[in-house]
């Protein structure tokens, strides 16, 4: 597997990624904000890519990956990043807040 490719896929969604995740929070809470990022993040990323950065997709095309893989690794990574991340502010909340961050 070619995970350079695909994180470097990864990373150029990010910027369209990041400011739908502030909003969801904003607008859903933690909790919905994150199962929203999980679901829709690389969606939205994908979307962003595929309207500022189209021209990229020829470089993926020349490694032998589809927009379909890529969509698919995308998602794999951003629930294995987002798991951790989530969980891990999650416990940072509640010792220096005192509160559940889910709620």
């Amino acid at each position: 597997m070619q995970f350079r490719a695909h994180w470097q896929f990864y990373r150029e969604m990010i910027p369209f990624i990041l400011p739908f995740c502030v909003v969801e929070i904003i607008l859903f809470g933690v909790l919905w904000g994150f199962v929203l990022f999980v679901l829709f993040g690389p969606l939205v990323g994908a979307l962003g890519f595929h309207v500022l950065k189209k021209d990229q997709y020829y470089f993926y095309y020349n490694l032998g990956m589809t927009r379909k893989r890529l969509l698919k690794v995308a998602y794999l990574i951003n629930l294995l990043l987002g798991v951790p991340i989530f969980a891990l502010l999650s416990v940072l909340f509640y010792l220096f807040i005192g509160q559940p961050a889910v709620t």
